[in-house]
């Protein structure tokens, strides 16, 4: 029997039976499970690289190529490739693929396309060697402005006398390399390869919260709102965060919200201060960006977030760290509050460090500190920026500004 007809269910019960029996190995059921849905979930395929191309391919097709081996000629190959991927209707858009001569393939005959899997035929194969099997070309706009474009359509039937030739039981396999985006902007890795559903199915067996939580690092931005990552069936939901900063930072992580068991109602987020000993950040400096905030005028509001069972919600959590704070490890935590599920608490450790950011951290775009700006009232009085004087009426259509009339 292959691990990926492996009986998950059998993993449960046998920790359930172990529980029961000893009282230790409550504790670390999650743990001993996670660990083997790992295992299995690594040994049903190779792992995948994603990397970005040293040299980047015209931009006529696309921004993504999966990079294969094909190790003897014929008149066609066969791949059967994982392919995990977000978007839409992957089975109409355009594929095209090129031998590394620049040979673009006559026949491409596919077999089964969806989000998660690819298996298509095609040749013929004259050079043994690599292939690039680029599959989400699109129309390039030019000129600049908004685009009005979109991806390529299905590529033309093949020819049928070389379908004829083939066998598909017969076939040599095209290998799979790797996966490559043509620039590191363009990269779905990680956070947007999706986990296959027979891994979430796995997971929520063996998860059984109403949600579950996935802390995230600012490096790593959630962006999937209907999928999880790979990454997170992987790591699984855990109830810690780890973070590094500097002072007079203003830091930002993430919780990554996953309603697993149902839909989710009224998510409420509550802080602990966060202590070094008798130093702490006070509740006051936290903030959740996505459940209130201030608003253009100024006035403080407060916003109702549900999610709908299966999906995900992102929780963009600011920490503004004083610049004369004493370095060392502050410890607190944050509780999510949905109105119809239990709470969960999220442990969180930061070490800050003793270098000073002057600007905050606002240069550097990956920190994500420019989020504080949502809630700035900066430009909202009738005060006008230091150094300038107010504007002044002088009579017949005169106005006076600072230096100016």
């Amino acid at each position: 029997m292959g691990w990926q007809h492996f009986d998950y269910n059998f993993i449960n019960e046998f920790l359930e039976l172990i529980s029961c029996k000893y009282e230790y190995f409550i504790n670390m059921k999650s743990i001993i499970a996670s660990v083997l849905v790992l295992f299995i979930s690594c040994t049903t395929e190779n792992k995948n690289t994603y990397l970005t191309s040293e040299d980047p391919w015209p931009e006529t097709l696309g921004n993504h190529r999966a990079v294969l081996n094909v190790n003897e000629p014929a008149d066609a190959v066969e791949l059967n490739i994982v392919w995990r991927r977000n978007d839409r209707k992957p089975e109409e858009k355009k594929f095209i693929i090129i031998n590394e001569s620049g040979d673009t393939i006559k026949n491409i005959q596919r077999i089964f396309v969806d989000n998660e899997r690819c298996q298509l035929v095609f040749g013929p194969i004259e050079k043994i060697g690599k292939y690039y099997f680029y599959y989400l070309p699109y129309f390039v706009q030019e000129e600049y402005g908004f685009y009005n474009k979109g991806y390529l359509e299905h590529e033309n039937e093949p020819e049928k006398s070389w379908l004829g030739k083939i066998e598909i039981s017969k076939l040599p396999k095209a290998k799979l390399l790797g996966f490559q985006s043509r620039t590191a902007f363009d990269s779905f890795y990680p956070m947007e390869v999706i986990a296959l559903q027979s891994e979430k199915d796995s997971l929520l067996n063996i998860h059984k919260n109403n949600f579950l939580i996935f802390p995230e690092d600012r490096k790593f931005p959630i962006r999937m709102l209907n999928e999880i990552p790979q990454k997170w069936i992987e790591s699984g939901p855990f109830l810690n965060f780890k973070g590094e900063a500097q002072r007079n930072e203003y830091y930002t992580f993430q919780l990554g919200i996953f309603a697993a068991q149902k839909d989710l109602e009224n998510i409420k987020v509550e802080f602990s201060s966060l202590k070094n000993g008798e130093v702490e950040i006070p509740v006051s400096n936290l903030t959740c960006f996505n459940t209130g905030g201030i608003d253009p005028y100024g006035e403080l509001f407060v916003k109702r977030v549900d999610v709908e069972k299966g999906k995900v919600q992102p929780l963009w959590i600011g920490v503004d760290i004083p610049e004369n704070i004493a370095k060392g490890n502050y410890k607190g935590t944050v509780t999510v509050s949905p109105k119809n599920a239990e709470p969960q608490t999220v442990n969180v450790s930061l070490k800050i460090n003793n270098e000073v950011l002057t600007d905050r951290g606002d240069r550097e775009a990956w920190r994500h500190s420019r989020l504080r700006w949502l809630n700035s009232t900066l430009g909202i009085d009738d005060n006008p920026t230091k150094s300038y004087s107010p504007i002044k009426f002088s009579g017949e259509n005169t106005y006076q500004f600072t230096g100016k009339k």
